[in-house]
């Protein structure tokens, strides 16, 4: 090893104190990258929920309004518009959409073969629609 009598002790201390702290500053920028990572997808996740939960109320008030006789018995409905609007996941999943697109992104029901052609998913959805198959195991079932 060199002999290090040479070197000033101002700079003995600088550089090993440059490196601890570039280490250290490496280390942090890391360590709060992942921290804002999670925070984000922890947002979304929240605002997926109030979305679902938005859905799941409309769906019950429209179930209720059956229940309460809302929709007169006998009443001729001739446009299909019309009709859809008495059907409870109708009405919960127009609320769904409405309250997702007011939050910045968009709500759709992903499945193999869906009769809503919105509803197709994509190649990352068909791989999680995978692991529900009745097949699988729910423990190979990862949250996000």
């Amino acid at each position: 090893m060199k002999n290090l009598n040479g070197i000033k002790i101002s700079t003995k201390i600088a550089v090993p104190l440059a490196i601890v702290g570039l280490i250290g500053g490496i280390s942090l920028y890391f360590y709060f990258t992942s921290l804002y990572k999670q925070s984000q997808v922890d947002a979304l996740v929240g605002k997926a929920r109030a979305v679902v939960l938005s859905a799941e109320s409309a769906r019950e008030y429209t179930a209720d309004q059956a229940r309460h006789k809302v929709f007169q018995p006998g009443a001729n409905i001739t446009d299909l518009k019309d009709l859809l609007y008495t059907v409870p996941i109708f009405s919960a999943m127009q609320v769904a959409a409405k309250k997702s697109k007011e939050l910045g992104f968009t709500m759709k029901v992903p499945k193999n073969s869906p009769r809503n052609p919105d509803n197709q998913p994509d190649e990352y959805e068909k791989t999680v629609l995978a692991k529900f198959n009745p097949n699988n195991s729910l423990e190979n079932i990862i949250h996000i």
